[in-house]
């Protein structure tokens, strides 16, 4: 948190406040400290701890005259000019963009399920796509990094993203994946695409180091419950959902 407020000190033509929200067994006095030192606007407020629940605190508490909205998780690495070519181009394009999504810097490792994913015939049965920022008719999601131009995405991850305020000021995280925030912003950024267009903009770049890593059946369990809540809620088709799900878990238990 420390580093990223140093990085949005010398960014504050980009924003007229930061809301932290903080999920901390109890107050954190360094937090205080960062946001009472801060040179620009901030508010801190406290929740239980639900990447789900804060971001709702969060958006339940901005200004409501503000144009945008960014969720930003606390350890973020930008790189250095990406909040001005994020402006750039949300400055160029019209207003149709409803959502802006930085580009995520990845060197990613291909395992046996990756490369399956690729195969034509995942694709025709609807489980998976090779084209990234996809959400198939099974309900699962493709990701999104490395782009190399602006790319128009069926989904956004909120660990850095923009929404117009207009368009999601009557909308909020599902509570449903208050429990264990999992898809959760999925659920969401999903949702506002049927209301207009999300884009990747691919020179406003960043890194994500601590990427958490879940495995384990308690993980797999809640992946499986939440993904099907998903694709229930949104009426994509179950039959490709099922299918994908056996394929996995037999992978996984092998």
């Amino acid at each position: 948190l420390n580093r990223t407020f140093k990085f949005l000190s010398k960014n504050t033509f980009f924003f007229t406040e930061v809301i932290i929200v903080d999920s901390s067994t109890r107050e954190v006095a360094k937090i205080r400290k960062l946001c009472n030192e801060a040179k620009f606007k901030t508010k801190l407020l406290r929740s239980k701890p639900s990447i789900a629940y804060q971001r709702n605190v969060g958006l339940k508490n901005l200004n409501k005259k503000n144009d945008f909205v960014m969720f930003l998780d606390d350890d973020i690495i930008f790189r250095r000019d990406s909040f001005r070519q994020m402006r750039l181009a949300i400055l160029g394009l019209n207003k149709n963009i409803v959502g802006f999504g930085f580009n995520l810097q990845l060197k990613k490792e291909f395992n046996f399920w990756d490369k399956l994913k690729k195969i034509d015939i995942v694709k025709k049965l609807g489980i998976y796509d090779p084209k990234m920022g996809v959400v198939t008719p099974s309900g699962w999601q493709t990701i999104s990094y490395n782009f190399k131009k602006n790319s128009e995405v069926s989904w956004l991850t909120t660990q850095a993203s923009i929404f117009r305020y207009k368009t999601i000021k009557n909308m909020y995280f599902d509570v449903f994946f208050e429990d264990y925030s999992y898809l959760e912003d999925l659920d969401f950024s999903y949702r506002v695409s049927k209301l207009g267009k999300l884009l990747i903009i691919h020179s406003a770049k960043y890194q994500h180091p601590n990427e958490i890593e879940r495995a384990g059946y308690s993980f797999g369990k809640k992946e499986i419950l939440n993904r099907y809540y998903f694709v229930k809620k949104n009426k994509l088709r179950f039959i490709n959902f099922l299918i994908g799900t056996i394929i996995k878990s037999v992978l996984n238990l092998t």
